[in-house]
């Protein structure tokens, strides 16, 4: 199975689609239902080799990745409204995957959220940042250091960074993959959300997302790094939350929703 119903709504309106970052899992969203209309259903992608799917073969290819079960179990969830969010690589493969869906001939996403995500090439030129397809372990330390969020006690782990490094590894070369296929503008708008210190995407990279977006392109910053999603969650929360409603057509929070927003 690659996805994670956290909120198993079988009535919501619409769903909200989460796609982590490198070496992240569908955890990482776990508990966003609590800060989101209680009409949405939050699912999350859970890529092999990561978090419940653990000891699986990873996929370190774009053709692999979108020939396969996900793309049929996203179109399953095509009978209702879908928002699409992804963080850092999750906003590539959200790109591709709404790609895919629209070959597959599912409905088009209403709302593409990218966060802490660099524009996808051509737009974009392709930087060293690490994403070679033969790293070796060092440089997949290294990546990890420089992007934060992982817990300094993992890394310097021998045992748990022999089971995350096969997983980031793949998720790299993924983003390699991901970056010389051919990428397709959206008739739905794209949002882009940013870390204010997020050196790794610059806002010009982020601008260069317009051309991939239907009409209602936005673009806004949050406090803190590349995981600013994790540090500033309420305010991303409390954006993620206008922004669906706009796309969906909602207006106001319903009660249920205003109390089980998190204080």
């Amino acid at each position: 199975m690659w996805l994670r119903d956290w909120t198993r709504r079988p009535r919501a309106e619409a769903r909200l689609l989460c796609l982590p970052s490198a070496g992240g899992s569908a955890s990482a969203f776990r508990g966003w239902a609590a800060g989101l209309p209680a009409w949405l259903g939050v699912v999350a992608v859970e890529l092999p080799g990561h978090g419940a799917r653990m000891g699986q073969r990873p996929v370190s290819s774009a053709g692999e990745l979108f020939s396969g079960g996900l793309v049929d179990e996203v179109r399953a969830l095509s009978d209702r409204p879908l928002i699409l969010f992804g963080h850092s690589l999750g906003g590539r493969i959200a790109l591709g995957l709404a790609a895919a869906l629209a070959r597959a001939g599912a409905a088009a996403p209403l709302l593409l959220v990218v966060a802490a995500c660099e524009c996808p090439a051509p737009a974009a030129p392709i930087r060293d940042r690490g994403r070679d397809p033969d790293l070796d372990d060092a440089a997949v330390r290294a990546f990890l250091r420089r992007q934060g969020g992982t817990d300094p006690q993992v890394l310097a782990d021998p045992e748990l960074m022999g089971l995350l490094l096969p997983a980031v590894r793949a998720d790299l070369r993924l983003a390699f993959d991901l970056d010389r296929e051919p990428a397709e503008p959206l008739p739905a708008p794209v949002h882009v959300y940013l870390g204010d210190d997020d050196r790794s995407v610059p806002r010009e990279s982020a601008l260069g997302w317009a051309e991939y977006s239907g009409p209602g392109f936005a673009l806004r910053s949050f406090p803190g790094g590349h995981f600013f999603v994790r540090e500033s969650e309420d305010e991303v929360l409390l954006a993620l939350d206008a922004d669906i409603r706009r796309a969906t057509g909602h207006t106001a929070w319903t009660d249920d929703h205003r109390s089980g927003r998190r204080g």
